[in-house]
Parts: structure tokens; sequence; C-alpha cells
């Protein structure tokens, strides 16, 4: 197998923890080698045996990942094969490697930490800062009055937004207490600024 060419791989390799060019395109190649052996009746169901198909979303990924180690897009892909049941999307490819990158919980992992914080939310102890921040945009009271089915994608919209901040450089924190005896004004809003931002939300999303 060349590892300049984005074509069929054999036995999947050991990917170098390296950002060069032929790295990534023979981690690429092990991708779909190990989506092809694990989601086997599903992969050749979206490709067939159209190799020029298979080729072409190859070099999709390729473009999509190129700003990921080879070693993050393989570890990526493991914990896609131990956790899912179907054959991943590109988009949830890329979720995997913010998350792995930034060395942060699953975005379920994280919506249900993010609900389950008890007040104030910046006393818990999170697993990660993109889960508090990821939480404060969506909103708090949001989070804990709209059921999983509506609130989960709004988090999720914000999860990923905030992995791929801190995959570009960009710094999240916790935020500081300066006094624990006074109670910490959660996200920046009046009780009353916060029920509307969450009426807004509501009816944007025609709940």
């Amino acid at each position: 197998m060349s590892k300049t060419s984005l074509t069929e791989a054999g036995q999947p390799k050991p990917a170098a923890n390296s950002n060069s060019r032929e790295d990534l395109v023979e981690t690429i190649n092990q991708v779909f080698t190990l989506f092809r052996i694990n989601f086997h009746n599903q992969f050749y169901k979206a490709y067939s045996d159209d190799r020029e198909l298979l080729n072409q979303a190859k070099k999709l990924w390729f473009e999509s990942l190129k700003n990921y180690s080879a070693s993050t897009v393989l570890a990526a892909t493991k914990r896609i094969i131990e956790e899912q049941e179907y054959l991943p999307t590109l988009h949830q490819m890329l979720s995997r490697c913010a998350e792995q990158d930034c060395r942060a919980p699953d975005v379920h992992q994280a919506y249900v930490e993010a609900c389950n914080a008890p007040s104030p939310k910046a006393k818990h102890d999170w697993s990660h800062p993109a889960v508090y921040e990821a939480g404060r945009r969506s909103d708090w009271y949001f989070l804990s009055t709209t059921p999983e089915q509506y609130a989960l994608s709004v988090f999720r919209n914000n999860y990923q937004t905030v992995l791929g901040e801190i995959s570009r450089g960009q710094q999240i924190d916790l935020p500081q207490i300066e006094d624990q005896g006074q109670s910490v004004k959660e996200d920046g809003l009046s009780k009353k600024e916060g029920l509307s931002k969450v009426a807004a939300l509501r009816k944007k999303l025609d709940l």
C-alpha cells in the first residue's frame, strides 16, 4: 500500500504520532479498512464495490481531518468501533477527533454531566472545561427543563463548537470563585433575562 495514495488499504498498521501528509493518508486508508471489517454490511451498502466512490470519500475525509494528527484520527476510530453500532458519518468522525484531541468526554456523557451538575455550577468538579462552557452556552435552565430529545441537539452544537475552539488553540477556563460564601451568577444574566433567553430558544426550536 502506498503511503501517498488514498486507495484500498491492506491490514491496518499502527499510525505514527505525526501531522505529516503521508502518515495521515496511511491512517485514512486504515480507518476505512477498520470500518469495512467492523461495519461490514453497512460499509458495502454505502460504498458497494465502487472503488472510485470509495477513493473520493477518502479524499474528502482527508481534507476534513487534515488538522488532526494521524494518532488522533486512529484513536477516534477505535473509540467509534468500541462504542457505536453504525458506520459513522464524517460529521461524527470530526466530533470524535475533537473529543480525542481535547481529551474530553463524548457528547452524551458531557450532556449528562452538564444536566446533573449541582448549583452553583462553578463549584462543580467538572471533568473538562468544555463541558462547563457548553452547558453555560446552552443555558442551565434550558438543559434542566427541556427533554433530552430537544436539549441534547442544542448542547451538542455548543459542545462541538467549544471543542473546535480548543483544538484551534483557544483557552477555555473554568470560572474562578472569589468568595465561596457568595452565590455565583451562572451565566452572566439575571433570572428574568435567563428566562427570556430560554423562551426565545424554545420558540426557535418550536417547543
